[in-house]
């Protein structure tokens, strides 16, 4: 498959597109002073939503955490899907989080240099480790079953007011490095007070470039739930899905199927069909796209199909449109009355905070 950027947008950057289920009747067509309404209204909602994630306490105390640790925020990764153009690329992406992740938590637990070469060893490790802001170092009592880690939630603060905990860590060596296989980690703020932060991590299947075939993490940063997930383990099929929520509101979701020719195709991330959805709260951008196809086109329209709903009904489709100055294919969205918007403005402050996420 060619190396365009079909899995659309970085307006949309949370996952990839795809085809959502179809329904028994034709729903009505939805006009197209309703359809920007809604746009309107679900762009500024989810951008909200990103921003609430990205100022919660949460999210506060995970990065002073990272930071200490002089390693990225594992939730800053989300921003980067927006970018991804083979479905191999999401594999690398999670295992940056999952790297990210397990780097962090080694670093806070030991005093010498640590890498992936190092085990985690989750049962010499348990007790309490307390940063020290004079010292700049972790300071170590034994005792308990689990391993608890205080901190400052402002890393120029002295005082440690949070503690993130771990109450469960496996791990798997390929070669010379170490990779999690399952990971449960709170974070409460104060320290014996409210759950801020909760994470659940299962991978499996490695390769030796450090690519799990199956993971699935769910991340809870009070109030919001983020989850993603997917399998490559299947012999010529792969599936994926992620979502944004708070409570029984869908902010962002997906789900997306990839279907492979050959296990060739299958190992270089060429798939011959993809399928699913993405759903922005009530809209959906439903899609297929043609792997056959977009081997031999340079016309995305020829082989990507995207149909946008609203509450069921048709808004809309998203077509490329050639930039006349960069040459780039540029998605927009055509309303029932084929007027053209570009894609990129229908959910500009949503593209706003996603790139501060981190």
């Amino acid at each position: 498959m060619k190396t365009n950027k079909i899995f659309l947008v970085p307006a949309i950057a949370f996952a990839l597109v795809a085809l959502s289920c179809s329904k028994s009747s034709s729903p009505a067509a939805v006009s197209p002073a309703s359809a920007q309404s809604t746009f309107s209204s679900v762009n500024t909602d989810v951008a909200a939503a990103v921003n609430g994630l990205n100022t919660a306490p949460g999210n506060v105390a995970l990065n002073s955490f990272a930071s200490l640790s002089n390693v990225s925020s594992p939730l800053g990764r989300i921003r980067s899907f927006g970018s991804i153009q083979n479905i191999n690329d999401v594999k690398s992406a999670l295992s940056a989080g999952l790297s990210s992740i397990r780097l962090m938590l080694l670093k806070s637990t030991a005093t010498e240099r640590v890498a992936g070469s190092t085990p985690f060893g989750f049962a010499n490790k348990v007790g309490t480790y307390s940063w020290s802001k004079a010292n700049h170092k972790w300071n170590y009592t034994s005792g308990g079953n689990i391993i608890k880690i205080d901190y400052p939630s402002d890393t120029t603060s002295s005082t440690n007011d949070t503690e993130l905990q771990i109450t469960a860590y496996t791990e798997v060596q390929v070669g010379t490095d170490y990779f999690p296989t399952g990971i449960e980690m709170a974070i409460y703020q104060p320290i014996g007070g409210t759950k801020q932060v909760g994470l659940s991590l299962t991978a499996s299947g490695y390769d030796n470039t450090g690519n799990p075939n199956k993971a699935s993490i769910t991340f809870y940063v009070n109030p919001y739930s983020i989850t993603f997930s997917f399998d490559n383990s299947q012999n010529l099929s792969a599936t994926e899905s992620f979502s944004f929520t708070k409570g029984s509101t869908v902010y962002i979701g997906t789900s997306i199927t990839a279907s492979y020719a050959s296990a060739a195709d299958q190992a270089n991330g060429n798939p011959n069909k993809v399928s699913g959805y993405l759903q922005l709260e009530n809209v959906k951008f439903n899609t297929t796209i043609d792997g056959t196809l977009a081997a031999t086109s340079n016309d995305m329209n020829q082989y990507i199909v995207i149909v946008i709903t609203i509450d069921g009904g048709t808004a809309g489709h998203v077509v490329w449109v050639t930039d006349p100055n960069s040459g780039e294919q540029v998605p927009y969205v055509q309303y029932n009355d084929k007027s053209q918007q570009a894609l990129s403005q229908v959910f500009a402050d949503l593209q706003t905070q996603l790139n501060n996420l981190g």
